[in-house]
């Protein structure tokens, strides 16, 4: 028998039960059990859990699948806290929300498992298609920067869920979002989103250990003017990253002419000089 809410979740193994006084040697749920526990303080545990060893989690922060719940008006945004239901307790929560690359927007929905091999897109919020202008406005503000096609969204999306302080739990729980300080008066509905909890962030420092393997990226963009060409396979770049130290910070993704044609930023002798190589050539232009 494992106490996670006890100090340093202690184990101990289980001597007896009983239920109104009378030995039993197994119960279900909603069942009146009294248990004798060997070596155990029962200072330690005023109210919480007791579970089987490994049964349950406790967690700093979360990966989850996510879904708004159509009634909940408003965008769901980054950086946002919320009210997170999940187990037996309600906690606040900062939430970053996620899916999946453009090209696999229409992927099946995995709601069992996380897949850290996976590339995710970072976004501002929550996409999805409705009557909300302002969700309008600002899925389209992420159509110009590239995060979702026009009309499109995910199949799923997720969110990193970051905790104020520890939650036990299960895996794959069910796991509601929702706006409990809104005004209970108001013809609106405070639950916002619901998810299934599919990776617990078990480490206290998993900001170093756990959220590196994330892979989220940003896409971005920067403008720049080829100089000159110096000869069919190069080009000059007047420096796009100038603001950015080392530019280093820019190599490696590709460029593309207005024309279409795609090249590779890559570092010259000097720092503030990039140099494109298109793969076919600069061509006749």
């Amino acid at each position: 028998m494992r106490t996670p809410a006890a100090q340093d979740h202690v184990v101990r193994k289980v001597k007896s039960m009983q239920m109104f006084h009378t030995p039993v040697s197994s119960a279900v749920q909603g069942d009146r059990l009294g248990i004798c526990v060997t070596q155990f303080d029962p200072k330690l545990l005023e109210r919480g859990l007791v579970c089987a060893p490994e049964s349950l989690h406790t967690v700093h922060a979360a990966l989850i699948s996510v879904e708004k719940i159509p009634y909940f008006r408003g965008p769901l945004q980054t950086k946002a806290k919320f009210h997170i239901t999940v187990g037996h307790e309600t906690v606040m929560g900062r939430v970053m929300f996620f899916g999946p690359a453009p090209d696999s927007l229409d992927r099946e929905p995995v709601l069992d498992s996380f897949d850290f091999s996976r590339e995710y897109l970072f976004q501002e919020q929550y996409l999805c298609l409705g009557p909300d202008p302002a969700a309008a406005h600002a899925a389209e503000a992420d159509e110009k920067a590239g995060q979702v096609s026009a009309g499109r969204c995910p199949r799923q999306q997720w969110a990193l869920v970051e905790f104020e302080k520890p939650v036990t739990c299960p895996r794959l729980c069910l796991v509601i979002g929702s706006r409990l300080d809104a005004d209970i008066h108001a013809n609106t509905c405070r639950l916002a989103f619901h998810g299934v909890l599919l990776h617990g962030l078990e480490d206290r420092n998993y900001a170093e250990s756990a959220l590196p393997t994330l892979r989220v990226y940003k896409l971005k963009q920067k403008h720049g003017v080829v100089e000159r060409r110096i000869h069919l396979e190069r080009g000059r770049l007047e420096d796009p990253c100038r603001k950015v130290h080392p530019a280093a910070d820019c190599w490696t993704p590709p460029c593309a002419r207005v024309s279409g044609t795609v090249g590779v930023v890559v570092a010259d002798e000097r720092v503030s000089t990039l140099v494109p190589y298109p793969p076919q050539g600069a061509g006749k232009e």
